[in-house]
């Protein structure tokens, strides 16, 4: 694969992690189609603003100046050097918390928040919500109407595979979108 390319760039921001090739897919999908020449070349100002915004980063005119320069490979590895890192959470934890064996295949890492100046050193910016959605089915109405309680409640939504507050966090961390101690924090087991 040809250093400059955009399949080049991609697998850099595999490499960087699951929250960079997030913000880098943001960063990409809103940029205009690039040329092969465009890509391996300096961002320019526009560019650089488009790249600062989009991302969330402020594009004061120093930014902007510093980052004009860069290829976007290496202004997309700037912006997210240090931000975020990967906790080290041995797996019987993991499994703890309510991950099953199946979702430790190796193919994510746990998000640990590390901090920087744009988040003022929380390692988030803005909220994630954490949802249980429960669809009432015909045999949930019936026990609904039937004045069933809360655990009768809990089972029914368990025998249809209803994903509980857990598991949606669950999902969250498995996707990069926060971290495993902040769902544990905010979810019973």
């Amino acid at each position: 694969m040809a250093s400059g390319t955009p399949m080049h760039a991609l697998s850099v921001l595999r490499r960087v992690g699951r929250t960079a090739a997030l913000l880098g897919a943001v960063a990409l999908a809103t940029a205009a189609p690039l040329a092969q020449a465009e890509w391996a070349g300096p961002l320019g100002a526009q560019d650089a603003r488009h790249l600062l915004v989009r991302t969330g980063f402020g594009a004061s005119g120093a930014d902007v100046a510093r980052y004009a320069a860069l290829t976007r490979e290496a202004a997309v590895e700037r912006l997210l050097a240090g931000t975020h890192g990967e906790p080290d959470i041995p797996p019987p934890a993991l499994l703890r918390a309510g991950f099953t064996e199946e979702d430790l295949d190796g193919s994510w890492l746990p998000f640990a928040p590390i901090g920087c100046d744009h988040c003022k050193g929380t390692g988030y910016k803005g909220r994630v919500g954490v949802y249980e959605v429960m669809p009432i089915s015909d045999d949930m109405r019936q026990l609904i109407m039937r004045n069933g309680n809360a655990l009768d409640i809990r089972d029914q939504a368990h025998k249809e595979n209803v994903r509980n507050l857990r598991q949606s966090g669950l999902l969250k961390v498995k996707s990069g979108m926060t971290s495993l101690e902040e769902i544990e924090a905010c979810t019973n087991d």
